[in-house]
């Protein structure tokens, strides 16, 4: 027969409470309430120190396997293809562009009529603006050749009323 002093005490499972060990009561460690709650202060510590180093470890092997590279062959036909892709569109862009002596010309008459529309237009404005300012300058004549004469009606007035 083995009594529980003779036993090995062993560390408690994980995620198992360390206040009540197993097979073992308190009486039978001769602690005391003081000792009993240092001792699971100990334990605590214990574990967190265990679950911190874990997460420690999950983030550096976490790092190493993101480090890694890996080939990825559906990944890399794509990159292949991208790229064949953009060099295909890049030399369609620098080839001249053919088009037939007769688009060529109407595409000619076309941008000619174009400017010359604008020139027109260009003109227009110019004459329009041109319009307004000269009655603005003859709506301004008017005005002061307006006050003048209420001036001299006014000089007259006050002449007359003066003798």
């Amino acid at each position: 027969w083995t009594t529980m002093e003779d036993s090995v005490r062993l560390p408690a499972a994980a995620g198992a409470s360390p206040r009540v060990h197993p097979g073992m009561g308190s009486q039978d460690f001769g602690q005391t309430q003081q000792n009993s709650v240092a001792h699971e202060l100990r334990m605590l510590n214990w574990y967190k120190l265990a679950n911190e180093a874990a997460m420690k470890a999950a983030l550096v092997k976490q790092k190493r396997f993101k480090e890694v590279p890996r080939y990825n062959p559906a990944a890399e036909r794509v990159r292949q293809r991208a790229s064949w892709m953009e060099q295909v569109v890049a030399e369609e862009q620098n080839k001249p562009l053919e088009l037939p002596a007769d688009k060529y010309t109407k595409l000619l008459e076309e941008e000619a009529k174009d400017r010359q529309k604008q020139a027109e237009k260009s003109h227009e404005r110019y004459r329009k603006i041109r319009e307004l300012k000269s009655e603005l300058e003859s709506k301004e004549i008017r005005k002061v050749q307006y006050r003048r004469f209420l001036a001299e009606q006014e000089k007259q007035r006050r002449a007359a009323m003066a003798k």
